[in-house]
């Protein structure tokens, strides 16, 4: 998802330096053709910026297919285990045994769901950035009106 975000972020910034650029052509804007130049050259490097940070944060990854045979593997061993055993106590260890495999698994799945919304907190942090430097933008628009 936030991949798709980021595209859509980049595809606007250099959507509007274009827009920029045809706007500071006019005759119209000679006067304040500079901060349309400004303007250009914040939502092209806006838009590089995007794209790096894209490449350096990366979303973890969780490996569904080992978990599942993992899963496959736990499931066969305890019931042929647990079959051939003719102690009752000693399949009640093994039984024990398996349910610990599974906890840690699962304490795994939480360990990468904390990483998960790690990544989405740095993701949601640098796009407030870029929020705040979009109203010190306005700002600076604002205070060239005459």
């Amino acid at each position: 998802m936030e991949e798709k975000i980021f595209d859509v972020m980049i595809e606007l910034e250099e959507d509007l330096a274009v827009l920029y650029k045809k706007l500071g052509g006019i005759s119209r804007f000679a006067s304040v053709r500079d901060v349309f130049e400004f303007m250009v050259k914040q939502a092209s490097a806006r838009a590089l910026h995007i794209r790096a940070f894209m490449k350096e944060l990366q979303a973890p990854a969780f490996n569904t297919v080992a978990v599942k045979e993992l899963h496959n593997r736990l499931k066969d061993s305890v019931f042929i285990d647990t079959l051939n055993e003719p102690d009752l106590n000693n399949c009640l260890e093994k039984l024990g045994s398996a349910e610990d495999v599974i906890g840690k698994l699962y304490m795994s799945m939480a360990d990468y769901y904390g990483k998960v919304a790690d990544y989405y907190m740095k993701v949601g942090a640098k796009i407030e950035s870029y929020s705040h430097e979009e109203f010190a933008r306005r700002d600076i628009l604002k205070k060239r009106k005459r």
